[in-house]
């Protein structure tokens, strides 16, 4: 790092200031560590997002041709969001299979906080700062801005273990209600 003065009204400190090849190298190991967190929660998600889609199509339609369309024009369209297919999933389970989730009240509750952390990773632009590079390998800076305001979320490692463990048993509950309507997913 090349060490440079910073006059202070007086004062003189050092301000250490990365070179090309240092912020290259630092660049790397930030986006490296970007793509593991962001990947596995992007990567949970859709599949997640895509088993809701199928219970939802075999539930409205018994025909495996219709379902395909409902699939690719309802379901799976960015016109109908997770929140959307969420909510609905809802209604459903309390029409038909309340009992499932009475030992599970944390489904839905985790579900929404997963689509929100979702949300916030893709949306967001990554913190390149210096001090952000120096943490590059253990946890990554995410920036979005809210009610006017800039907001920096940062994720680490074992922040994102735990929202997959929370995408683990979202995805077993899934499952399960499927296995309940006899859909394979």
């Amino acid at each position: 790092m090349l060490k440079l003065p910073r006059a202070h009204y007086g004062n003189l400190k050092c301000q250490y200031i990365m070179n090309d090849d240092e912020r290259f190298i630092a660049n790397q190991k930030l986006h490296a560590t970007v793509r593991e967190i962001r990947g596995r929660i992007l990567n949970s998600l859709a599949v997640i997002d895509v088993n809701i889609s199928k219970i939802l199509s075999v539930y409205f339609s018994p025909e495996e041709h219709k379902r395909d369309l409902l699939m690719s024009e309802v379901f799976t369209s960015q016109s109908y969001g997770l929140r959307t297919k969420v909510q609905l999933l809802k209604k459903i389970i309390s029409n038909d299979l309340d009992f499932y989730l009475e030992d599970k009240e944390w489904f839905f509750s985790d579900l929404e906080k997963l689509r929100k952390f979702r949300n916030d990773l893709a949306h967001a632009t990554l913190d390149v700062s210096e001090k952000a590079h120096k943490k590059a390998e253990t946890q990554v800076g995410f920036i979005f801005y809210k009610n006017g305001k800039r907001h920096t979320k940062v994720v680490t490692f074992e922040r994102a273990d735990e929202y997959r463990v929370k995408a683990n048993m979202v995805s077993d509950c899934l499952n399960d209600i499927a296995r309940i309507y006899g859909i394979r997913i």
